[in-house]
């Protein structure tokens, strides 16, 4: 007889996408389904040919007979099957919760670094409903699941979530899926076609200092938004500076850095700064802020399919979605014509500019790539993949660059020291460098790459097995039993959570100090003193292998040169008020305040001064 699990794995193989997904889910969950399934043609009958009194009792009896079997199987049953069950980790602090109100309701990344720190690089610990889940920064395990795409996925109801938002984004897709697409995106991203958006990027870092440097000196017209969403306390009043929410303004620079460098368009968000309407940019944010869980019930119900669709916050992203693709779809009919005709011209040897074409924003590079006769014509990317990756570019792109280089200034406000010495290099430069000067400022690339060590966007990933797996363990751990545990069994459907913040704090890669904001750490020799498999600066937070965000470079760049830009106009210090800031994760990490609003608030605020008048 075959066993439950396998059983509803056979049934539910065969289902289209994105309801496969189902076939992911967990042991404990199997069990209820079949007991629901199995019960009703015996337990139905029964309960019709009762009167009302033996009704309600025979109804009350299978409630606890149901209870007692959900109970049995989700907690004791369950567990005892675990392959990996003698691995070590914390005691479950909730039968219902497991150790889940452990890390929701502690800083970003704070228990999962404990419980490493505790009890090694590979933990159990227990989620909800009697699910267990390994958390860890072994190097293997993490290659692993990183780099075998076939064996190891994003969860169910992940991929729903994410595909909501960004349809075949490379970020939702996985599979042969996700290697068809990204082979054509990955040219785009090249260091020198990153290189020849420099300019983009340089335009709209200017364009937010003149903006910032009308408010901190007071200059701004009539009919300007405010600075900041709170009136400054009369302490944060600064002759030469202004309290200014930069996260507001960092993150309008980002949509227009996007819009244009991802698909040559002017989205104007930075005018919103200066009193406009604009009902795109409106569309964008809203896209981006509906997207994301804003409760924990919100979080919740993400899991439950037949949710999906019906919150408010959901029917504003279908909306908003709708105005947003329509432009989409707009840009990429003129970008299709505009590209094979450059390409036709090139084909007779026709040269379009000084020295033939320089596309300088992704949607034509992605372009030209997908055209590329190479490329086998059913290896090619559809309109709806293509629109796809602009929406990705658009909502994560914008949101990783953007909270990183609030990140920065926020550091740079904390630390002034740095900040002068970061501002003195950058000077040696003149106002406009090139990207390849830009990258050889020693200390630049050193504040860059330690923000975006401490302060990871996405701090975390989760993957779960396709099928069953061995994976052996770069660093044994002691189990439960007190033996030592070297390679860990995976079930088709076991789930590994990857805390990439965590690897990020590591203290045997970057010292004992990790958890200190140091960039001088990258300049001193021996440092990393292990090889980590991330994709830039021996960091985890563009993860690693096929999954590895390919944006990395467009990202890094962006906030060096906006780094670069507002460092050497303004001066930037915490308000004498101290408010707290703390950073809050809801898919990103951004920086939110407490106490202005009886919420904690997305937002930055920090005193700006003007160099010439600081």
């Amino acid at each position: 007889m075959l066993p439950l699990s396998e059983l509803t794995s056979r049934l539910l193989g065969s289902l289209p996408p994105p309801l496969d997904a189902l076939k992911d889910i967990t042991v404990p969950t199997t069990a209820t389904v079949w007991a629901s399934v199995c019960s009703l043609p015996y337990v139905g009958p029964y309960i019709a040919a009762f009167p009302l009194a033996s009704l309600f009792g025979t109804l009350l009896a299978t409630l606890l007979a149901y209870a007692a079997y959900i109970y049995w199987s989700w907690f004791i049953y369950y567990p005892s099957q675990l392959p990996w069950r003698n691995l070590p980790g914390p005691p479950s602090k909730s039968l219902l919760w497991g150790n889940m109100l452990e890390f929701v309701y502690a800083p970003p990344s704070s228990a999962f670094y404990s419980w490493i720190q505790t009890y090694g690089p590979t933990v159990r610990y227990m989620v909800a409903c009697g699910n267990a889940r390994i958390l860890t920064t072994d190097a293997a395990f993490v290659q692993a699941m990183f780099t075998d795409c076939e064996t190891w996925h994003k969860p169910w109801e992940a991929q729903l979530f994410l595909r909501r938002i960004l349809g075949n984004g490379l970020t939702a897709i996985e599979g042969a899926e996700h290697i068809r697409i990204r082979r054509v995106c990955m040219p785009a991203f090249s260091h020198r076609n990153v290189r020849l958006m420099g300019p983009t990027f340089f335009d709209k870092a200017e364009e937010l200092r003149d903006i910032w440097l009308k408010y901190a000196t007071r200059t701004e017209p009539a009919g300007w938004a405010e600075a900041a969403p709170f009136p400054p306390k009369p302490e944060d009043e600064a002759q030469g500076g202004r309290k200014i929410d930069v996260m507001k303004g960092v993150m309008a620079m980002a949509i227009d850095i996007i819009g244009q460098a991802g698909f040559g368009y002017q989205l104007r968000a930075l005018s919103t700064l200066q009193g406009e309407d604009n009902k795109l940019v409106d569309a964008f944010r809203n896209m981006i802020q509906g997207g994301m869980p804003n409760t924990r019930l919100q979080m919740f119900l993400e899991m439950i399919p037949w949710f999906r669709g019906r919150t408010k916050a959901e029917r504003t992203v279908e909306e908003c979605a709708k105005l947003a693709e329509s432009v989409l779809a707009e840009r990429l009919r003129q970008s299709k014509a505009e590209v094979a005709a450059q390409m036709a011209a090139e084909k007779e040897g026709i040269a379009t500019g000084p020295s033939g074409t320089e596309a300088k924003d992704l949607l034509s590079l992605m372009l030209r790539s997908n055209m590329n006769p190479d490329i086998k014509v059913n290896q090619r990317l559809t309109d709806y993949d293509i629109q796809s990756q602009l929406r990705t570019f658009m909502l994560a792109g914008n949101e990783t660059s953007a909270s990183s280089t609030c990140w920065a200034l926020l550091r740079m406000a904390k630390a002034p020291e740095i900040q002068s010495r970061l501002r003195a290099e950058c000077m040696t430069l003149g106002e406009r460098p090139s990207i390849d000067a830009l990258d050889a400022l020693p200390f630049l690339d050193a504040v860059v790459r330690e923000v975006l060590r401490t302060d990871a966007v996405v701090q975390a990933s989760i993957r779960t097995a396709q099928r069953d797996t061995v994976i052996k363990l770069a660093t044994p751990v002691r189990g439960r039993d007190g033996n030592m545990i070297t390679e860990v069994l995976m079930r088709r459907g076991d789930s590994a959570f990857i805390p990439m913040q965590v690897m990020n704090w590591d203290p045997e890669v970057w010292g004992p100090d990790s958890l200190e904001f140091n960039p001088d750490r990258f300049l001193r020799p021996g440092i990393p003193a292990k090889t980590v498999p991330g994709v830039y600066g021996n960091i985890m937070t563009f993860i690693t292998g096929r999954h590895g965000c390919i944006g990395w470079r467009f990202a890094v760049t962006e906030v060096k040169v906006v780094l670069f830009t507002l460092i050497r106009a303004f001066s930037f210090e915490e308000l004498p008020s101290k408010p707290e800031v703390v950073g809050q994760l809801k898919v990103i990490l951004r920086p939110a305040v407490k106490g202005e609003d009886e919420e904690t608030t997305y937002q930055l605020p920090l005193l700006v001064r003007a160099l010439d008048t600081a």
